[in-house]
């Protein structure tokens, strides 16, 4: 009985094993719907960012500020007919980057200065 347990002892192991078997497979199944939602907000995200224009034309006027809020995280500044913010065009960039790995383009951009605003 060297190389042998006990059944009381091999009956311990079992239920512990058996259990940690349970929570684990229990975080996995959790792990893989978090993927799914995840890959389902991604989805709707890019087919609003496609459709972005047709969304902003259909919308009412406070749907238009939103899309634009969610857009200009900075104040919009009125000036001469133009339209200033520092921030829309990394913003536009981190979309464009968005559409290609979700396409699984993935490819390295050089690290860009934002350009400047409108003048």
């Amino acid at each position: 009985m060297d190389n042998e347990i006990s059944i009381e002892k091999f009956n311990q192991l079992k239920a512990k094993y058996h259990c940690e078997m349970d929570n684990l497979t229990s975080k996995r199944l959790e792990m893989s719907s978090l993927t799914n939602d995840i890959a389902t907000q991604l989805e709707f995200s890019l087919t609003v960012i496609e459709n972005l224009s047709e969304f902003y034309s259909k919308a009412d006027t406070a749907g238009k500020q939103q899309i634009l809020g969610s857009i200009f995280t900075d104040n919009l500044v009125f000036s001469e007919k133009k339209v200033r913010t520092k921030s829309s065009m990394m913003w536009f960039r981190s979309l464009s980057i968005l559409k290609r790995l979700s396409e699984g383009q993935k490819k390295d951009c050089p690290a860009k200065k934002p350009s400047s605003p409108m003048r």
